[in-house]
């Protein structure tokens, strides 16, 4: 190496000294002002720009939990809503298919109940005109017995003929 590469290289050096010691006063006048700056007023507004700082963060993650919740409960009132209609649904067709099976048995009971009614009719016109057969034929007697009238017309269509009479006294006709 010669002598101005030497001397190049020294002043690069210097240089470089030079601006690391300036660094380094730099740093050393501002670290002695720190512990000057730090005041009661200091300490307090740090500390309120601390703690607003938090309150902000508190009240977005407050603000998206509340949005959150509300999202939550919307859905579920909505499939409140549906399960509920689904159910309505469900419990009108049951009640509306017991309806109908109601009315058919009703409908059938009826339609039994008028042919029960017919057929007792029936029978009991039968019964009407059997009773009052067998009342005629019981308010028949076995014998009739004639009038007197009767019995003078019967006389004297008999008297021409005295041999026809009958001689046991039996002037009427009898059905047995």
């Amino acid at each position: 190496m010669s002598a101005v590469s030497e001397l190049v290289l020294l002043v690069i050096a210097t240089g470089c000294a030079g601006v690391a010691a300036l660094f380094a006063f730099l740093c050393f006048l501002r670290t002695r002002q720190l512990p000057d700056a730090l005041t009661a007023q200091g300490a307090a507004q740090i500390l309120r720009g601390e703690t607003d700082i938090v309150r902000a963060a508190v009240a977005d993650q407050a603000r998206g939990l509340r949005q959150e919740l509300g999202q939550s409960l919307k859905g579920f009132q909505e499939l409140n809503i549906g399960a509920f209609g689904n159910l309505r649904e469900g419990i009108d067709t049951q009640v509306r298919g017991f309806g109908e099976r109601l009315d058919g048995g009703i409908k059938a009971i009826d339609e039994r109940a008028a042919s029960i009614s017919t057929k007792l009719n029936d029978e009991m016109a039968q019964m009407r005109s059997e009773a009052n057969t067998n009342r005629e034929t019981l308010a028949t007697p076995f014998c009739t017995v004639p009038s007197r009238s009767e019995i003078v017309d019967l006389e004297r269509s008999l008297l021409p003929r005295r041999s026809d009479v009958n001689t046991n006294g039996d002037f009427g006709s009898c059905s047995h």
